[in-house]
């Protein structure tokens, strides 16, 4: 009875022991179908990602007469009623990024005692044309108090070096297609200027102002636009 009892105690623990054995084998079994493949890589581009740039240089030139040779200082100092004056003013965008581009030309005077000359005074002795075409409708400009300024609707869009727009442009707006472009006036002296225009002092400026293209489906003429400081950081000198 007793060898009886201890073979089965001996089988119970076979048993027991297989028992567990084919537990481990099944835990080992499901645990390999929640075990994953995994790996991680960190990089970093190899160029650089900088920032686009916009930087204006620009010129002008003045022409009297129709003549070919740019005015010298002493002809400038000496025009006269019934002069015409074209001015070529040259715009590069020496910045990577296309830019939409506004023109605005304006005329103010002193007299020869150095008193400002209204606008009134100014449109009545002056008239001024975009382009040379003076047989053409002149433009019409705004009157403030003391100078007369004529100021485009900034549609024309410049390409950077690297930005370049193609394609074709919404309706009213225009590629320029290329990194520079020119604006010329021509400005009439009235043959019947009075006295008044005697050893006065005329200023002809230009400005020509950009906003970047992208991401900017109009651009705010409405407000001043900055100059950018930055330029002669990275190599650009305004020609003056």
């Amino acid at each position: 009875m007793t060898n009886t009892l201890k073979k089965n105690d001996n089988s119970k623990k076979k048993i027991a022991v297989i028992l567990f054995g084919l537990i481990l084998v099944i835990a080992i079994s499901f645990g390999s179908l929640f075990a994953f493949f995994s790996d991680v890589i960190t990089a970093s581009t190899t160029d650089p990602i900088i920032a686009g740039t916009l930087g204006l240089t620009g010129s002008v030139t003045a022409y009297i007469n129709g003549n070919t040779t740019a005015a010298s200082a002493a002809e400038l100092a000496c025009i006269n009623p019934g002069d015409s004056i074209k001015f070529d003013v040259a715009i590069t965008n020496a910045g990577s990024k296309s830019a939409w581009l506004q023109n605005s030309f304006v005329i103010s005077a002193k007299d020869g005692a150095g008193a400002a000359l209204t606008a009134a005074q100014i449109e009545a002795a002056f008239t001024v044309y975009e382009g040379t075409n003076t047989g053409g409708t002149p433009l019409t400009g705004a009157k403030n108090t003391n100078n007369l300024s004529f100021t485009d609707a900034g549609k024309n869009v410049i390409d950077g070096t690297t930005e370049k727009e193609t394609g074709t442009p919404p309706s009213g707006v225009t590629f320029i297609g290329a990194v520079s472009t020119k604006y010329t006036f021509t400005v009439i002296f009235d043959s019947g200027a009075g006295n008044v225009w005697q050893a006065a002092e005329l200023s002809f400026d230009s400005t020509v102002s950009a906003w970047q293209y992208r991401n900017n489906p109009t651009p705010n003429w409405l407000s001043s636009v900055p100059e950018n400081t930055y330029k002669s950081t990275y190599g650009i000198v305004t020609t003056p």
